[in-house]
């Protein structure tokens, strides 16, 4: 409710039930969800744990394999238990990444190859360094690392090439139509980015732009 603007309309409270005919509210008053948060290292993710020298090899050996990679980064930096280790990919790109994460969730993702539970598990502190377009991972990064790689076994440009095409031979239209709506989608995206940087959202402008990009986006 702070910065809630009442002239625009009434906010009810959290937890009700709203009957849109009668227009009556009827409070459910839950209990209380009282939580007993348990340390990480309980489940094994210790975060003052550095990596091994096995560690260094695997995590090297699994993102060196990527070779599109190198296409779109230079430099990947893992913090773990306080010291970095830096994997260099490729040149040009002027782009680097660095994940802070513990040991144990970073090692399983390299075995099992699958990095992208690491990413949307939002507990791994990202920094960008350099000129990320979109100001985030996507698409480049995991795109070739989680989708391809992982998922789909291309782990060169040419094996992303013969990747792509195999979508479009299989369905033409419905790739064009994938291309068009992700290219409109980005853009979409970016404008949105750049206004919230200079607009409040609790401000009327804001609450006309958000209701806008809903729109855009259906």
């Amino acid at each position: 409710h702070i910065g809630f603007d009442t002239a625009v309309g009434e906010l009810l409270p959290a937890f009700i039930r709203y009957d849109c005919v009668t227009r009556t509210v009827h409070c459910l008053d839950p209990l209380e969800n009282v939580l007993d948060p348990q340390p990480a290292a309980a489940f094994g993710d210790d975060w003052n744990e550095q990596l091994t020298d096995d560690d260094d090899a695997k995590i090297a050996g699994y993102f060196s394999a990527v070779a599109s990679l190198a296409e779109v980064l230079d430099l990947v930096i893992f913090r773990v238990g306080g010291r970095d280790t830096e994997i260099t990919l490729g040149t040009g790109t002027g782009r680097s990444v660095r994940f802070e994460v513990p040991r144990k969730s970073l090692i399983s993702a390299v075995e099992w190859e699958i990095f992208d539970d690491l990413l949307i598990g939002n507990f791994m502190k990202t920094t960008l360094m350099g000129p990320w377009p979109t100001g985030t991972l996507r698409p480049d990064f995991t795109a070739h690392l989680a989708k391809y790689a992982d998922n789909g076994r291309a782990f060169t440009m040419e094996d992303v090439d013969r990747y792509r095409s195999e979508y479009r031979r299989r369905g033409p239209m419905d790739q064009m139509q994938y291309e068009l709506r992700r290219g409109y989608a980005r853009r979409l995206r970016s404008l949105a980015r750049l206004v919230r940087a200079r607009v409040s959202p609790s401000s009327r402008l804001g609450r006309a732009g958000h209701a806008a990009y809903a729109r855009a986006r259906r």
